[in-house]
């Protein structure tokens, strides 16, 4: 388990935050698309950050799984286009 700096940590929490709010507002469920996207960019961050995660490395992985906007309207689209980057 790599170590967040505390900008990433506090920028995924501000990314999902927003995630949650979206999808609410598209009757989805944002607690469960924010928690499979937490693991997901989790292990895509700390796999290409190794031992520290900083908001660089975050930056790299959130543009490769999309915008809060993105995340809601293609569903779960991201999850197929950013695990063949993995």
């Amino acid at each position: 388990m790599s170590e967040w700096t505390p900008e990433a940590a506090e920028y995924l929490e501000g990314y999902l935050k927003q995630v949650r709010a979206l999808a609410r507002g598209a009757d989805q469920d944002g607690e469960e698309i924010a928690s499979g996207l937490r693991e997901h960019i989790t292990e895509k961050t700390e796999h290409e950050g190794g031992p520290l995660v900083t908001l660089e490395v975050l930056h790299r992985a959130l543009a490769e799984v999309g915008a809060p906007e993105a995340i809601v309207d293609g569903g779960a689209a991201w999850k197929s286009a950013s695990d063949a980057s993995l």
